[in-house]
């Protein structure tokens, strides 16, 4: 879980200084001017990070609770 959580993570750090680029150019082209806050990158991050935490320990309790003669047997 450490490795997925630190893909995640180095997925958002990259994106963060592309997305404060990409929509600091879309709002300059609007008649009221506006900027983005740093906090609404981190809060998407934030909750990126929550969504994957969620999903991979979802998938790790199922597989937790799988009987593994069954799942042996299909192989």
């Amino acid at each position: 879980m450490r490795d997925f959580l630190l893909l995640v993570l180095l997925g958002a750090l990259l994106a963060m200084p592309l997305a404060w680029f990409g929509v600091g150019r879309w709002l300059e082209n609007f008649a009221f001017r506006t900027t983005i806050e740093p906090l609404v990158f981190a809060l998407a991050s934030l909750v990126v990070v929550a969504i994957a935490v969620v999903t991979v320990s979802f998938r790790a309790i199922r597989a937790a609770q799988l009987d593994p003669v069954k799942a042996l047997r299909h192989e």
